[in-house]
């Protein structure tokens, strides 16, 4: 299913994926992400026998933060142009 993470409390390490009107109870343990749950944030999952949210995702999520571009030549560039 496709949802969105309408609440999460850090504290109890739980919180509540919408999905179509209805609601459905998630723990940190569920979640397969490697950052934490956010409110807002669009997600896959799975339901269990219990109602609940499990095998959580997030849509289009990253394993690896994107890396800058480094380049000498180009920050040269630059330093001719810019002064």
């Amino acid at each position: 299913m496709i949802g969105e993470v309408q609440s999460y409390d850090p504290e109890s390490l739980a919180g509540v994926i919408i999905s179509e009107g209805l609601l459905f109870d998630f723990v940190i343990q569920d979640w397969e992400t490697g950052v934490p749950p956010d409110e807002g944030d669009a997600v896959y999952f799975d339901v269990n026998e219990d109602n609940q949210a499990v095998k959580i995702r997030l849509v289009g999520a990253y394993l690896e933060p994107p890396k800058a571009v480094k380049s000498k030549n180009i920050a040269g560039i630059l330093a001719l142009l810019l002064g």
